[in-house]
């Protein structure tokens, strides 16, 4: 599916805020309310993104990360499916690099972390682990940002999370309907959880359907010094291609992604990215398949 500038403007718009007004979205692109309507629902029907709710992992007790390159004996396919059976690996990756597969894993602390990767250092043909432990996600369409604490929902927040989950732009009075509540009162929850920080609401796009299958993955270094590092950080968050951030502890200071339409574009945006005052790539890798791109939320069946 080949997505104009006003699908794309469209796209970004719901990636920020999933349940923004038709009014409010023709606004933007210049477009009457039912030609825009089109455009949605076009957009959806193809699966090219759809709207759902993704909850703060802190939210589910998930409160540790990393990232894992895998060095296998073999192929790298038996390795990565092994890894994606595992609830704390969301994301696998076969990669092309100096490692075979690529993981992210999130976990409930430090200990059950450190047992995950003691785990996937154990499977069969796997001859090393290189771990990189997150510190601060900056950029993610999967993890909604900043810090969520105490948390605690209770069946009908549950409920409604689910649903916003099957369908993130469920009008208010069809939600109510669903929980017994009145449309006022469903609003008021999902407002609540929204502004928590709990849930974030948003279009989560089929890369491969809309061209975006390229993908880049970064380790980064930043010039020494608190007021530097920061400097780089926000040059290098504020990237278009860069669709993935995240600070850590290792061999480098941030790991990121970059998604592109094509060869061409991806390399423009790796070339941006080393133009960047202040920041140094250390090493790339190209994902060649995504075994599995999955944010489940056990708490939420």
């Amino acid at each position: 599916m080949i997505l104009d500038a006003i699908d794309r403007t469209i796209v970004a718009l719901l990636q920020k805020d999933g349940r923004l007004p038709l009014e409010s979205i023709a606004a933007e692109v210049g477009l009457s309310r039912t030609a825009t309507r089109a455009r949605v629902e076009r957009l959806l029907g193809s699966g090219a993104m759809r709207i759902t709710a993704v909850v703060h992992p802190h939210a589910l007790g998930l409160s540790s990360f990393a990232h894992v390159s895998l060095e296998t004996a073999g192929p790298a396919y038996p390795v990565a499916r092994h890894v994606a059976e595992m609830e704390e690996a969301p994301f696998v990756s076969v990669i092309a690099g100096s490692h075979s597969v690529m993981a992210e894993l999130r976990c409930h602390d430090l200990d059950a972390l450190v047992a995950t990767i003691s785990r996937i250092g154990g499977l069969p043909d796997v001859l090393s682990v290189d771990t990189l432990h997150y510190t601060r996600i900056i950029k993610d369409s999967h993890f909604p940002l900043g810090v969520v604490e105490e948390v605690s929902l209770d069946g009908l927040e549950r409920r409604i999370v689910a649903l916003l989950q099957e369908d993130g732009r469920i009008s208010f009075s069809d939600l109510g309907r669903q929980i017994d509540l009145s449309a006022g009162a469903a609003r008021q929850r999902v407002v609540r959880l929204i502004e928590r920080g709990v849930i974030h609401v948003g279009a989560m796009v089929n890369g491969g359907m809309v061209g975006l299958n390229k993908m880049i993955g970064l380790e980064v270094s930043f010039v020494a010094g608190e007021e530097a590092q920061a400097a780089g950080m926000k040059l290098l968050a504020d990237q278009p291609r860069i669709d993935y951030l995240a600070t850590c502890l290792g061999r480098c200071d941030a790991v990121a992604t970059i998604v592109a339409s094509s060869d061409e574009e991806a390399v423009a945006a790796l070339e941006s990215v080393r133009a960047l005052p202040g920041v140094r790539i250390r090493g790339t890798w190209t994902h060649l398949d995504l075994v599995k791109e999955r944010y489940p939320d056990p708490a939420f069946p």
